[in-house]
């Protein structure tokens, strides 16, 4: 509520500073090339700007934000539209002072009231720099009686850069230690990455809005637009269900940021055009009167149900009309080119009114590429930057994503298709995709998982939903962890692509079995040492040493096999069965329960049993270049 108040007294103190420069007659703002009486009407212009400007920033403050945005809009077109004429007026009048000071205060004060940002901050001092420089180049015969009145418009600029600062994060953090420094506590470098991440996690559960218009201010603060209607409600669901997360949405709005750039009738009809391009995996899900429906060309209706499900009462209450498209694959379906791509992501942030398309046949349409069953690399980059290491074949320093030894330090960075090209050997979905059709519209489309470079909105995968509500994971059959093998166990089929004879080993679940057969192979190892004297012994008697060694040192750890060849090339498949040994029967789901670790590997898209195997009583470890929603 204080921030309301600090504003309605800002837009108060600016028209009261607006009527006096007015009855004036000629805002303290002349040179000497400004006193002729043909000035009378721009002078009378630029009242009205200034007073058009006033009223409509009283209504955007003082009406509720939900009602606000939409009247932002219309009130920023008009300010717009005034500005211009009169700033064109000025401008061939000679005026230039007028008009640059004009342009500068009224555009940047709107920015500083309306916004809650660094930029909001960026914006009020932009506004009070205008204004003094107006102050110094008053004429001289002018200065005593313009002065009080010109310093009036200095404290709407003030107030707005106070304004901006209180917006400013201000986390508390509760009992979180300081990380160990490397190379004096004696921990493993896994250990450390582990213990620095649990502490990245604490910070950010403490940090977290305990009330409703706390998660509000940080809504805006973060997003830079007022939260969506009915976030009172979804606040009060939040809190009976103890979610503790309740300002984290930075995923969520990095997909839906792009479609605040393009009208709404564009994205209307583009969803329209997609479901007529005949692309069966697509499930068409339309909310209206409150009520879900859902309809789909593919066999698979049991995702529709699923998702349906979801759709609780309470939920569609707060839920205007509207359709929407879901992809029932694993594989996601939208890679848009980085200049209409990066276009779209500025008028949203700058809060542009975006018309729609002039020629709606062509702005409307949606097409789906087939690339299935061959290499897509160089569409799949499409939406990087021009500079960025993917579109000009560089290859960037591994220290920006590796610690000591190989580990991961940077895991968001190491799955950068844009920053990390040589993800294009790593993973079989980057390289060779079973059947991959690909949109290059801007338009919504919910996927489960997808790789950095696609501008799919991710939601939930119903596969892990529908898994826990079979009860799939059995408790009897797991054990403690006391009881379980100090061993690694992973077992699978090759999906991920499509497998030919040149990619095969390419592939992620292939070198995985390639590796753990190929005994002589060399690796990294590490062993606990005593420290030296004097050096680490001080905090830790012991350190750790890296040494080399060979696969064969941990093979008996090792749990790790392919169990049936898929999605191939005849020849494919058969070159695959023999160093696999596929003729083994397929282990039982509880199999995994007898290790320790459990290793989770992506597939097409995202793996199936990753929830399965979380409710477990073994460590997870999760290979994963498609991130989903967990």
């Amino acid at each position: 509520m204080a921030p309301y108040i600090v504003s309605i007294g800002f837009v108060v103190s600016r028209t009261a500073s607006f009527v006096l420069l007015s009855s004036n007659g000629n805002y303290g703002i002349r040179s000497n090339d400004e006193q002729s009486g043909t000035l009378r009407t721009i002078v009378r212009l630029e009242a009205l700007a200034f007073r058009v400007l006033s009223i409509t920033t009283i209504f955007m403050v003082v009406l509720p934000p939900r009602i606000n945005l939409s009247l932002a809009a219309a009130g920023q077109a008009l300010i717009l539209a005034l500005e211009t004429a009169v700033v064109l007026l000025l401008i061939l009048f000679g005026c230039t002072v007028s008009s640059s000071t004009l342009e500068a205060f009224s555009t940047t004060s709107v920015q500083s009231l309306i916004g809650t940002s660094p930029q909001s901050l960026t914006a009020a001092t932009v506004s009070l720099v205008s204004v003094v420089q107006c102050l110094l180049g008053l004429p001289a015969y002018f200065r005593s009686q313009g002065q009080l009145i010109v310093l009036l418009l200095l404290l709407p600029s003030i107030i707005g850069i106070i304004r901006s600062i209180h917006h400013f994060p201000r986390p508390v953090v509760k009992n979180v230690p300081n990380p160990p420094q490397a190379g004096t506590s004696g921990m493993h470098p896994i250990e450390r990455l582990a213990f620095e991440a649990e502490a990245a996690f604490k910070k950010t559960l403490s940090r977290q809005s305990e009330t409703l218009e706390d998660a509000i201010t940080e809504y805006i603060r973060r997003y830079h637009r007022a939260p969506p209607p009915h976030f009172d409600k979804w606040f009060e669901a939040a809190r009976r269900q103890n979610f503790v997360l309740i300002d984290e949405f930075d995923i969520i709005m990095r997909g839906l940021e792009p479609f605040w750039g393009v009208s709404p009738s564009d994205l209307r009809g583009r969803v329209k055009s997609a479901f007529a391009a005949g692309d069966r995996s697509l499930i068409r899900f339309e909310v209206k009167g409150h009520r879900a429906s859902y309809s789909m060309a593919e066999a698979a209706q049991w995702v529709g149900s699923q998702v349906r499900s979801w759709f609780t009462a309470e939920m569609l209450d707060t839920l205007s009309d509207f359709v929407f498209a879901v992809n029932c694959f694993d594989e996601p379906k939208m890679v848009v080119p980085h200049d209409i791509l990066d276009k779209a992501i500025e008028r949203a942030r700058n809060n542009s009114v975006v018309q729609p398309s002039e020629n709606e046949k062509l702005g409307q349409s949606v097409n789906f590429l087939k690339l299935g069953s061959q290499n897509p690399w160089d569409v799949l980059v499409l939406s990087c930057p021009v500079e960025s290491p993917a579109r000009q074949f560089s290859k960037p320093p591994s220290s920006y994503t590796m610690s000591e030894l190989g580990f991961l330090s940077n895991v968001g960075m190491s799955k950068d298709v844009c920053f990390a090209p040589e993800l294009r050997d790593l993973h079989a979905f980057l390289r060779h995709p079973e059947t991959l059709n690909l949109a290059h519209s801007l338009f919504p489309i919910f996927s489960t998982a997808k790789p950095s470079s696609f501008q799919d909105v991710l939601y939930p995968a119903p596969w892990y939903d529908a898994k826990v509500d079979m009860h799939e994971y059995k408790e009897q059959e797991d054990m403690d962890w006391e009881e379980k093998e100090d061993t690694l166990y992973w077992v699978g089929s090759t999906t991920g692509g499509r497998t030919t004879m040149e990619n095969w080993k390419f592939f992620q679940r292939q070198r995985l079995g390639l590796m753990v057969k190929d005994k002589d192979r060399t690796i990294q190892f590490m062993k606990k040492v005593k420290a030296p004297v004097g050096g680490e012994a001080a905090e830790a008697p012991y350190t750790w040493q890296a040494y080399n060694s060979t696969i064969s040192e941990i093979s008996s750890s090792l749990k790790v096999r392919i169990s049936s060849v898929i999605q191939c090339e005849d020849d494919a498949c058969k070159d695959q069965e023999a160093p696999f040994n596929t003729s083994s029967n397929r282990d039982s789901l509880g199999a995994g329960y007898l290790s320790r670790y459990n290793l989770d590997i992506d597939g097409n898209g995202l793996s199936g049993r990753y929830y399965r195997l979380l409710r477990s009583k073994s460590a997870v470890l999760k290979q994963n270049h498609s991130p989903g929603m967990a």
